[in-house]
């Protein structure tokens, strides 16, 4: 089915070679969804769209912990999704986590909005509210159900129970919060760099992300010990 909806990609744009570009072009619109008008996001919207997404993007390809990066795609005839950041989905321990593995896909799931909040101030979008929601029950099932949290809370359904499950899950959150704010403003820069790609070519993988720290911002392979991940 995907190559020939790839094939009738090319044939429309008067092609009978199938392409890359093509498989991507179909690949973007089985993932996110597709409709027959492009959006008509002003510049500003779209600006902040791709800020968003690089926040994603590059919280997760600096955190040894998270899933690498796959691609980050501006897809404007998306019904739903203008943008998306897609990580590699492992197989082998689909079933069970670290807290460390955990605790990064908070800061991923968080860190839309911060850059957000780093590059605009408090004037942030709705896009984040999904992401949130995500956070949200990650963390209270990091606490609630995986033990994770700073002390094991057996639920009671009293007061007090709840209380200190609040108590622990607005620490997590917040910690990681605060550990992908400082990433982002590490490479402020590098997400400046990238996002114009992005916003340019609608799409961005890894390996330009990585060239471009090695050409602009090679100390960010000093800071963060990520750089093998992406050479494999």
């Amino acid at each position: 089915n995907l190559l020939n909806e790839a094939m009738l990609c090319a044939l429309r744009n008067n092609r009978e070679i199938i392409t890359k570009n093509d498989l991507e072009f179909i690949l973007n619109r089985i993932y996110a969804g597709w409709q027959t008008k492009e959006n008509k996001y002003s510049d500003d919207i779209i600006e902040r769209i791709v800020i968003h997404e690089m926040g994603h993007a590059i919280v997760g390809f600096l955190s040894r912990d998270h899933s690498k990066l796959t691609k980050i795609v501006l897809n404007l005839w998306s019904p739903k999704s203008p943008g998306y950041t897609i990580f590699e989905n492992s197989d082998e321990d689909s079933n069970i986590y670290t807290k460390n593995g955990l605790f990064t896909h908070l800061m991923v799931l968080l860190s839309g909005r911060i850059a957000e909040e780093v590059f605009y101030g408090y004037s942030v979008t709705t896009g984040a509210r999904q992401d949130l929601e995500q956070a949200f029950s990650l963390a209270k099932n990091m606490i609630l159900n995986y033990g994770m949290g700073k002390q094991n809370i057996y639920p009671d359904m009293s007061d007090h129970s709840k209380y200190l499950i609040d108590q622990e899950v607005n620490k997590l959150l917040m910690m990681a919060n605060d550990h992908a704010r400082i990433i982002i403003l590490d490479a402020k820069a590098l997400i400046i760099d990238t996002s114009n790609i992005l916003k340019s070519e609608k799409l961005l993988k890894p390996e330009s992300i990585v060239e471009m720290i090695d050409r602009k911002y090679p100390e960010i392979w000093n800071k963060y010990d990520i750089k093998s991940r992406y050479l494999e």
